[in-house]
């Protein structure tokens, strides 16, 4: 998974950035254009971290499951 695919995750919002449940205040199609990417770019990143247990979820609700995975995504 490239760096900028995980950047889905770093969406802060009005939300606290260390909070373990993300509110998206976007839909995906509207992340995948302001991410300049494709939706479905954004559906098969946001499935392959639930399917490795980095997160779950529920709608627009993301809830990190996996801190410490989802950091060593961010590491450059």
């Amino acid at each position: 998974m490239a760096l900028e695919e995980s950047k889905i995750l770093i969406f802060p919002g009005e939300t606290d950035p260390w909070a373990d449940v993300v509110e998206l205040p976007v839909t995906q199609r509207e992340l995948a254009k302001l991410l300049g990417t494709t939706p479905e770019t954004i559906s098969r990143v946001l499935k392959k971290m639930t399917a490795d247990g980095m997160i779950t979820m529920q709608n627009r609700t993301i809830t990190i499951v996996d801190r410490e995975a989802l950091e060593d995504l961010s590491v450059v």
